[in-house]
């Protein structure tokens, strides 16, 4: 079984001053590109579908962001990764991190060995600031993902999330860099 939350501290930790990072694309593909080097013997792919892995999840629309897998499918683990810069409005992404969250939890009750959310934060609003209570509380003091969680802004397809289980992270600085990230495995 493979260690994927040591693999993307190592990323962080050591490669991040080896590659260029400056959106969520570009940190899909670098991942994608440290995971393959590092992980010769299991198939790393970007944007698989879950139904490739006949999993279902309700939450998860289009494809897994990076799929890792051997080749009799024994091992699987889905990764889904955020860029959190100073685009979109803070708390509705704080409710995506929650939406990547929901959606693997899912698929790991369906049948994955382990699932992750990883995300990289260039905005500082998103680990510290005034607001400390509703979606901030999760993000900014208590670093757990839990209970239900509803949306912060506007309507969508789901305006809350409900989970089975506490879901701890701790905010990690990317050494030589401003930037900070977590790994939460599910």
């Amino acid at each position: 079984m493979i260690d994927l939350t040591k693999h993307f501290n190592d990323f962080f930790l050591a490669g991040f001053n080896k590659v260029d990072i400056y959106n969520e694309a570009s940190l899909q593909l670098e991942a994608v590109l440290f995971l393959r080097k590092t992980l010769p013997e299991y198939k790393v792919h970007i944007q698989k579908s879950k139904e490739f892995f006949k999993a279902s999840s309700i939450t998860k629309t289009g494809g897994i962001d990076i799929s890792v897998f051997n080749d009799d499918m024994s091992e699987k683990y889905a990764i889904e990764l955020k860029y959190l810069d100073y685009g979109a409005g803070v708390p509705a992404t704080m409710f995506k991190c929650v939406e990547d969250v929901k959606a693997c939890e899912e698929l790991k009750m369906s049948g994955f060995t382990n699932t992750y959310c990883i995300a990289l934060a260039i905005n500082h609003l998103f680990y510290k600031g005034d607001e400390q209570d509703g979606i901030y509380k999760y993000f900014r003091m208590e670093h757990s993902i839990y209970g239900t969680v509803s949306r912060p802004t506007g309507k969508g397809k789901h305006n809350y999330f409900t989970f089975h289980k506490k879901h701890d992270f701790e905010w990690k600085d990317v050494p030589g860099h401003k930037e900070k990230y977590y790994v939460i495995e599910i």
